[in-house]
């Protein structure tokens, strides 16, 4: 039986006859062959997916594109938590105006200060705290200098704008002719939004 377990099985070293070798190329399992119909569809489909990620996940927020559209605000950014809001705290007055015709000349102002502080949140998202504007009125009602006294708000242009709009505001011209100095402090904030 040794003699014929030995007939049938090929010794181990001898060569496969041609025809049996080139059968098992054209008939047989070739990873590489086999493979590439798999590779023609996964590869484009992890590229799309690469791409759908960094489309709705990691790409930068848009500002607005060329033709002036304007960009939705970012959950993150805090103009979409609110909306800004000036609050005129109370006034150190000094001098021949009464505290309460300077208060009613500042508060009619309100709107145009709020815009100011809507243009500094666009430059800086995390702008608030408190304003201090120092204003100094002739005895005519005209301004005759406005400046800011003191700010924690990061951004320094909002300052700048409150005491520009500052200097064209008319006042009530005081009796005597004299002229007031006046500190008004503003806190600056984020209304909750709807």
């Amino acid at each position: 039986m040794p003699a014929a377990r030995a007939a049938s099985r090929p010794e181990a070293g001898r060569a496969l006859p041609a025809a049996s070798v080139s059968a098992s190329r054209t008939s047989g399992y070739s990873p590489t062959r086999d493979m590439q119909p798999l590779k023609n569809f996964v590869v484009p489909i992890v590229g799309l997916a690469v791409l759908a990620l960094w489309f709705f996940v990691f790409r930068p927020s848009l500002e607005g594109d060329a033709a002036g559209v304007e960009a939705r605000p970012s959950p993150a950014t805090p103009a979409a938590i609110g909306r800004p809001q000036v609050v005129a705290l109370e006034p150190q007055v000094e001098g021949a105006l009464a505290p309460i015709a300077v208060r009613s000349v500042v508060e009619a102002q309100l709107a145009e200060l709020t815009e100011c502080y809507a243009q500094g949140l666009a430059r800086q998202p995390a702008a608030r705290g408190r304003l201090l504007l120092r204003i100094v009125v002739r005895g005519e009602g005209s301004v005759r200098a406005a400046d800011v006294a003191g700010s924690q708000v990061e951004d320094e242009g909002i300052g700048r704008c409150f005491a520009t709009k500052a200097a064209s505001w008319s006042f009530p011209s005081a009796d005597d002719g004299g002229s007031t100095q006046v500190t008004y402090p503003f806190q600056l904030q984020l209304e909750p939004g709807d």
